[in-house]
C-alpha cells in the first residue's frame, strides 16, 4: 500500500495491480476484459488534455502543444517531427481546453476542492477481500488507482475525494443520467476504499462536471450518498474477475451458456401500423 504525489500518468501506468478502468470492462464480458486494446481518440486527447489544464496547468506546456494548420505537407511534417514527445491539439481542442478551465475557475465550489487539495493522487493497495491463485498459492489481488483530487476536511483525518468529468448536459437530471450510464459512482466507491486502504479516510465524494460546448457550465455534485450502491457494483465486477482468472476461463457475452432470448426494447415491441393505416396488436 503505497501513494505517490508526484507521480506522472506513464509513472502510474507502470505500477502493478489492476486499475478501476481496466476491471469495469468486465461489465461486459471477462472476454471483454481481457481481450480489450485501448485506441486514442480525439476526445480521450481532449480529455488528457482539460485534466492537465485544471489540475496540473505547470505541466501543461510540456505535454500538449497546438497545431492551426491542415496536418498535411512539409510545415506539418516538420512540426510533428519536432513535437513527437507531445500530444498535438488543434486550435478548435485548444479553444475548448481554455473554456473548461475558465469554467472551472469560475465555479466557487471547484476551485475551492481543487486550491486546497492534492491532485493526480496515484496509489496501490491490497484487495484482501478477493484472491488469486498464483502457481499453487492464493495472493490478494493488486490493485492501482490514479484519484483526480483529495482535499482533507477541517479535521484533517477526513478527506473529500473529487473527480473532473466532461459532458455535453451538466443538468442533474442529464448528469444523471451520464452518472448511471458510465457507472461514475462506482468508480468513485472505487477510488474511495483504495484510498481507505493507504489511511485516507474519504467522508465525502463530489465530482466536478463541466460542460464541453456551449455555454460551458460547471457544476459540482455530491455522489456521497450513491457509494454504497457503487460499491456493490465493484464488488460484483471483482468476483467475476476473480473466478475468470482462478479458472482461466475468459468468457464473453454468452458466458459460456445456451443462447440467449432476444427481446426487442420497449419503443420497438408495440403495435404494428400497417401501409394501410390499419393497427395491429402483435403477441
Amino acid at each position: 500500500m503505497t501513494i505517490h504525489e508526484t507521480m506522472t500518468y506513464d509513472e502510474y501506468t507502470e505500477l502493478p495491480g489492476l486499475r478501476h478502468s481496466t476491471l469495469k470492462r468486465i461489465e461486459v464480458s471477462p472476454l471483454n476484459l481481457r481481450r480489450h486494446v485501448q485506441e486514442e481518440t480525439s476526445s480521450m486527447a481532449l480529455g488528457s488534455a482539460v485534466h492537465c489544464a485544471v489540475l496540473e496547468p505547470d505541466r501543461f506546456d510540456d505535454e500538449f502543444v497546438m497545431w492551426g494548420g491542415t496536418r498535411r505537407g512539409k510545415a506539418w511534417d516538420a512540426f510533428a517531427d519536432e513535437h513527437s514527445d507531445k500530444t498535438i491539439l488543434t486550435a478548435r481542442e485548444m479553444d475548448q481546453v481554455e473554456r473548461i478551465m475558465a469554467a472551472v475557475r469560475g465555479n466557487e465550489e471547484a476551485v475551492r476542492l481543487i486550491d486546497a487539495g492534492r491532485t493526480e493522487v496515484s496509489y496501490t493497495w491490497e484487495d484482501g477481500r478477493h484472491r488469486l491463485i498464483e502457481g499453487g498459492d492464493t495472493v490478494s489481488l493488486q490493485r492501482k488507482a490514479r484519484a483526480d483530487i483529495v482535499t482533507p476536511q477541517k479535521d484533517p483525518k477526513y478527506n473529500v475525494l473529487a473527480d473532473l468529468k466532461t459532458a455535453r448536459d451538466v443538468t442533474p437530471d442529464g448528469f444523471a443520467k451520464a452518472c448511471a450510464s458510465m457507472l461514475y459512482h462506482a468508480q468513485m466507491a472505487d477510488y474511495a476504499d483504495g484510498l481507505a486502504r493507504n489511511g485516507v479516510l474519504v467522508s465525502q465524494a463530489m465530482i466536478i462536471a463541466v460542460q464541453n460546448c456551449e455555454p460551458y457550465d460547471c457544476v459540482v455534485y455530491d455522489v456521497t450518498d450513491l457509494l454504497a450502491r457503487g460499491r456493490y457494483i465493484v464488488n460484483e465486477w471483482l468476483t467475476r474477475y476473480c473466478d475468470a482468472y482462478n479458472s482461466r476461463q475468459w468468457h464473453g457475452i454468452q458466458g459460456g451458456y445456451g443462447a440467449i432470448r432476444l427481446e426487442l426494447p420497449p419503443w420497438a415491441d408495440g403495435p404494428i401500423m400497417r401501409s394501410n393505416g390499419e393497427v395491429v396488436e402483435v403477441e
